[in-house]
């Protein structure tokens, strides 16, 4: 019964990144829709804002207690929060001054490579031929995905945010297993709310942003669609690090990709390229593999 619930336990991981990317997917369709009628950071503070009461009225209720965190997990806590601050200041740069196709590329880049990097240096997790090609296959497709909206230019300073936003998630990711499991994944994204609604508030009052109230409108709509998008992502992506090795893990990340494209196609009827076809289909075919491969590991070891 043990052996079966070791075993088991990767397999809910895997299926909670799973869904967490295709919540992820939606991004794209709701940015669309929310337009220009909300500025940046004014939607994200007040998505992070009504998330942070959400999610404290959450943990109020289920009488977890957000301050029972041990010392060594407060720094720990507040170094993933950083990392998921430093993550959306590059991007909102690197995203605005790149080509959408050279950011994502060069994003997953670094998700990928520094989620590899941490998993076998910190982690001492094995790199096998098998990871090797998966990831191979995986950065492969996010290239191909996204070739027709790339323009290989932009000043350096711009290509390296985008290459630390990527690294700034793989280490937001991974940091979650190094957290006493104790502490939940809920109260986890409670504090990264906190945080952001912080930050975005201060940055819109800078730049000074203007004020538009809630309404029934398209774009409030989709801005709270979002939050919802996050809070349940936000509680899957540490849950899931938290029972998968964080190779496996990063490779599934790029299913975003795949189920924001679908959603462009059914909502937006966007046109489909043959080469974003093929890249879809190595990310899916690369996510798959690992998960593939330990089974068929599984299956050896009770035959014998």
């Amino acid at each position: 019964m043990k052996l079966f619930h070791r075993q088991s336990e990767p397999i809910k991981g895997y299926f909670a990144i799973l869904f967490a990317t295709f919540l992820y997917g939606w991004f794209g369709v709701l940015v669309k829709l929310i337009g220009s009628d909300i500025p940046i950071f004014y939607q994200t503070f007040a998505r992070n804002a009504v998330m942070a009461l959400i999610l404290l009225l959450f943990l109020t209720g289920a009488k977890i207690n957000i301050f029972a965190v041990q010392r060594k997990d407060v720094y720990k806590i507040i170094a993933r929060s950083t990392f998921g601050l430093i993550n959306i200041s590059a991007a909102l740069i690197a995203f605005q001054h790149l080509s959408i196709g050279l950011a994502y590329i060069l994003f997953f880049a670094g998700l990928l490579l520094g989620s590899f990097l941490i998993g076998t240096i910190i982690n001492g997790e094995k790199l096998t031929k098998m990871k090797v090609f998966s990831l191979a296959l995986t950065m492969s497709g996010v290239m191909l995905a996204y070739a027709y909206r790339t323009q290989v230019s932009g000043e350096i300073l711009y290509v390296t945010l985008a290459i630390i936003s990527g690294v700034c998630v793989a280490f937001w990711n991974i940091i979650a297993q190094h957290i006493s499991h104790e502490i939940s994944a809920a109260t986890l994204n409670f504090f990264d709310a906190v945080l952001l609604t912080i930050f975005s508030g201060a940055a819109s009052l800078l730049v000074q942003e203007a004020r538009v109230l809630p309404s029934l409108s398209i774009a409030w709509i989709a801005n709270f669609l979002m939050m919802g998008t996050f809070i349940f992502a936000g509680i899957l992506i540490p849950y899931g690090f938290r029972k998968v090795e964080a190779h496996v893990g990063s490779i599934l990340m790029p299913l975003e990709i795949v189920f924001g494209v679908l959603f462009g196609v059914l909502i937006f009827q966007e046109s489909l390229r043959i080469s974003l076809v093929v890249g879809c289909a190595c990310i899916i075919l690369a996510s798959i593999l690992p998960y593939v491969w330990e089974l068929r590991g599984n299956r050896h070891i009770h035959t014998r």
